[in-house]
């Protein structure tokens, strides 16, 4: 799915989409990569919509690597996510995080060092 037509841009209006996500999209337009809202995260297995479907997904090895730095740069619930989505009906990969427009973050359970963990992100209260 593409953002090129006015019906892909209110599909994901639809589910939170607005100009400021669309700004920091922007440069991930030439890649191919789609926009793609998290709607489920269980165990380090995600579920995202596009706007028109929804697909299983999981994080790219880069941005699994490069978010073990830092807790709160990892997918949750809410977030918006540059993606790419199955031709053929396996999942769909998460390559990068957009902006958060906020988050409910809490202490992490563990005290293994990671400090906090992101519950939800772009919530509407």
């Amino acid at each position: 799915m593409g953002l090129a037509t006015s019906s892909a841009t209110v599909a994901l209006e639809a589910i939170g989409w607005g100009a400021g996500f669309a700004a920091a999209f922007a440069p991930h337009l030439p890649t191919g990569r789609v926009p793609a809202r998290v709607v489920g995260e269980e165990r380090g297995q995600f579920l995202l919509h596009d706007g028109g479907e929804t697909h299983p997904a999981a994080v790219s090895g880069r941005f699994r690597y490069e978010s073990n730095r830092d807790p709160l740069a990892y997918p949750t619930v809410g977030d918006w996510v540059v993606a790419t989505t199955p031709i053929d009906g396996g999942k769909a990969i998460i390559h990068g995080l957009l902006p958060r427009r906020s988050a409910i973050v809490r202490r992490a359970p563990t005290d293994h060092g990671a400090g906090a963990h992101v519950l939800a992100a772009n919530v509407d209260v």
